[in-house]
């Protein structure tokens, strides 16, 4: 598979992964910690979830010691 243009993207361009993954929870109705612990099927289905989205989100989980 080619990246094409991609491999052109400047570093200051790449989405902001705590951006885009904020977003993501406050759209699923997420406001603490807790809520994204305990309510993982709201966020993680929601259309904007990426792979990477929902691995900065369990990543920061569990840095704060949240159940898995």
């Amino acid at each position: 598979m080619s990246w094409g243009n991609d491999q052109n993207l400047r570093i200051e361009d790449l989405p902001d992964f705590a951006t885009r993954a904020r977003g993501v929870l406050r759209h699923s109705g997420v406001t603490t910690l807790a809520d994204a612990a305990a309510n993982r099927g709201a966020w993680r289905d929601h259309p904007l979830a990426t792979k990477t989205v929902i691995a900065h989100v369990e990543d920061v989980l569990a840095e704060y010691g949240a159940p898995a």
